[in-house]
């Protein structure tokens, strides 16, 4: 068995790089972006997926307040609780 070192930073203390890692480019993570809570129904349809991946990145890298907490291996990001 191989340990990992895991280490758990708000998600405004990850990088990027590191969210956009977890979240892939493809599938229902990328296209959420973790946004879907965050607006409601009628508004859903109406944003494009890289406005999505704006309002995460305004959300969460930089200082200020954060939404949850981000995973991070060792040599890669595991997940994201937004």
């Amino acid at each position: 068995m191989t340990n990992v070192a895991i280490s758990i930073v708000p998600a405004n203390e990850a990088s990027c790089d590191d969210l956009k890692a977890i979240l892939g480019t493809r599938g229902y993570a990328a296209k959420c972006q973790c946004q879907w809570f965050r607006t409601t129904p009628a508004e859903w349809p109406l944003i494009r997926a890289d406005e999505r991946a704006e309002r995460l990145r305004a959300a969460t890298c930089g200082p200020g307040p954060t939404s949850g907490p981000v995973g991070a291996g060792r040599s890669s990001s595991s997940g994201y609780a937004g």
